[in-house]
């Protein structure tokens, strides 16, 4: 994350960052799996919290109590949908200037899949899982 720009990153694994006492303007979640509340302990009182993706049940509170932490605490909840390959171009021009790496996970031989599949489901991956079909 640092090496595209990004000031402050944290270890989910190592550090909980709704528990530091710090608070946050913005948080972008991409793996949203704690409870609403729980994130806006860590967000400043005009902060907001945005999530592209996670555990669904997590997501479901976040479309139910969302209209409810806008009014009673005035901070922002945004559930991002995503138009898949809306920026493909602009990602493929990033990826060929080399100013965007790819992240994988693996890969894996397709013998293997069963156990990607578990590393995955478990949450434990970082980037993208590839399994090799060779």
């Amino acid at each position: 994350m640092r090496s595209i720009g990004f000031d402050h990153v944290i270890d989910y694994e190592k550090e909980d960052f709704t528990k530091s006492g710090k608070r946050y303007d913005l948080i972008l979640d991409t793996k949203t799996n704690r409870s609403p509340f729980e994130y806006l302990r860590a967000l400043t009182p005009t902060g907001t919290y945005a999530t592209v993706g996670g555990v669904m049940a997590k997501l479901l509170q976040f479309l139910i109590l969302g209209w409810w932490i806008r009014q009673t605490t005035g901070r922002k909840v945004v559930l991002i949908k995503l138009k898949q390959n809306k920026h493909l171009a602009y990602l493929g021009e990033r990826f060929e200037a080399r100013q965007l790496v790819p992240v994988i996970d693996g890969p894996y031989k397709l013998r293997d899949a069963r156990d990607a599949f578990r590393h995955f489901a478990a949450g434990n991956h970082k980037g993208k899982v590839v399994i090799s079909m060779d």
